[in-house]
């Protein structure tokens, strides 16, 4: 996990590149989210439906 990095400079970076504060503030959740990415979901789009959607995970602690 590297907050530092994921979060805080990619957020400068995006201020820097012209987006709103919001927008960058967004970016660099989105960015940083993926170090905590350690449980999978199963999203089903009703209940016993054999089909579904499963994230992949991306991060483990």
């Amino acid at each position: 996990m590297d907050s530092e990095f994921h979060y805080y400079i990619t957020g400068f970076l995006a201020e820097r590149s012209g987006f709103t504060e919001s927008e960058a503030a967004t970016i660099a959740y989105a960015s940083d989210y993926v170090d905590y990415n350690c449980q999978a979901y199963e999203i089903k789009e009703r209940w016993g439906d054999s089909n579904g959607y499963c994230n992949e995970i991306s991060q483990t602690p």
